[in-house]
């Protein structure tokens, strides 16, 4: 059977997001009497981290995997008890999370064929779109699967099927259609899947860390705003140059703990074919003790902000949802690493040091 690969992030889409609850159900609100309550829902989710403490990894995965079980179990009764409650998906998706969960760990018969009612379930009801796309990737890659290790029959065929029921969702079906051309041994129709990632929906957060997490390269691009109102376009303004990229704001502790360690590596490399831009996610009106802040830590590298906070437009983009968060561009343009922080030093020696497909002197585009 099929091994489910359920702890890379870029397979799990909107599982947990479903699960949260509508805003019809948060407290004070009029709730519909066909709803799971908001503390059932809550309730269920907090299975999804130890109930007690753990000291070993052995003991934290035998915890899940209890856990896991009783979220089934708790999915069950629930199920029974609200039988058409419209917000039924959210218990659903954590159910066919835990499943896959159980499944990972010990791939036995019947816990496959749990994932695959759970995962029919979710198709013959309500869920939004992201959640059916994920099931129906369940139900499809069964079907498709390798026997013997020889592709499935009429399994291309069933994919480009897949393709075509989830047209609502493009970028999220080709994404779990490459998957599964890749599951099926099908390489010339994975590599279609993912040109067309590439060519059509490489903007998509989703995509992006697909085409990644795969290998491929994928350019950084952002239009950023200097302190003193210029504009910065990546990558084509600093090609040539590995930038460094920190996402930050001068009310996280963990960035201001950082500046030294970033100072001291903008120092080592400023002279050797490097830039940092730092991309502040300070709230509104706080320009000008942004400009203050880094005048005052002499931080001499480039400084962009839109006063938009979590909604800056590049952040967003990337999925930035903790900060500091330090990437690498290579000097191609391509994202690089999307974890330098890491081991800062070292990712920019290695940035440095990699090929490049269109290589450019350093330093001659861009200005501070």
């Amino acid at each position: 059977m099929r091994h489910v690969r359920v702890a890379t992030a870029v397979v799990i889409i909107g599982l947990l997001f479903a699960a949260r609850p509508s805003a019809a159900q948060v407290p004070g609100s009029k709730a519909s009497a066909d709803t799971v309550p908001l503390n059932v829902l809550q309730d269920l989710q907090s299975y999804f981290r130890p109930k007690t403490p753990t000291t070993s990894r052995k003991q934290y995965l035998r915890t899940m995997e209890r856990q896991m079980a009783t979220v089934i179990k708790l999915g069950e009764k629930i199920e029974a008890e609200h039988p058409k409650a419209t917000n039924l998906h959210q218990v659903h998706a954590m159910m066919l999370y835990a499943a896959e969960l159980r499944e990972r760990d010990k791939p036995e018969p019947s816990r496959g064929e749990q994932v695959r009612k759970i995962a029919e379930k979710i198709l013959a009801g309500n869920a939004p779109e992201p959640l059916k796309l994920r099931a129906d990737y369940i139900i499809t890659g069964r079907r498709s699967a390798p026997a013997k290790g020889k592709p499935a029959k009429d399994a291309e065929k069933q994919i480009r099927a897949f393709l075509k029921r989830h047209e609502a969702a493009p970028a999220g079906a080709t994404v779990y259609a490459a998957m599964l051309a890749r599951e099926g041994k099908f390489p010339k129709l994975q590599e279609e899947m993912v040109k067309l990632l590439e060519t059509r929906y490489a903007s998509d957060q989703q995509v992006l860390r697909y085409l990644l997490y795969i290998g491929r390269k994928v350019k950084f691009q952002a239009d950023l705003t200097r302190l003193d109102g210029t504009k910065l376009t990546l990558p084509d303004d600093l090609l040539g140059k590995v930038v460094v990229i920190d996402f930050w704001a001068t009310w996280c502790r963990p960035c201001i703990q950082s500046l030294p360690h970033m100072k001291k590596a903008y120092a080592a490399y400023k002279d050797k074919g490097v830039e940092f831009v730092g991309i502040s996610l300070d709230r509104p009106g706080m320009k000008a003790a942004l400009n203050a802040f880094i005048k005052k830590n002499a931080l001499g590298w480039i400084h962009t902000y839109t006063g938009k906070a979590w909604n800056d437009p590049t952040a967003r983009k990337y999925g930035i949802t903790g900060i500091p968060a330090i990437w690498a561009i290579g000097r191609d343009g391509n994202i690089f690493s999307q974890n330098a922080r890491a081991d800062l030093e070292a990712t920019i020696a290695k940035a440095l040091k990699a090929p490049t497909t269109r290589p450019e002197p350093a330093g001659e585009k861009g200005t501070k």
